[in-house]
């Protein structure tokens, strides 16, 4: 699985919840309207 992305693998839980710890910070409270996405640069291809 995974073979259609970028990375060439799937994600494991722990790098999806980075990404949302990231976003949840008071660092990222400027950020409005974003769409981030996890999945390994499936969306770049």
């Amino acid at each position: 699985m995974g073979l259609a992305t970028a990375l060439k693998r799937t994600s494991t839980p722990a790098e999806v919840v980075h990404v949302i710890a990231v976003l949840a910070k008071d660092r990222a409270s400027y950020m409005t309207g974003a769409i981030v996405a996890a999945d390994g640069g499936r969306t770049a291809i």
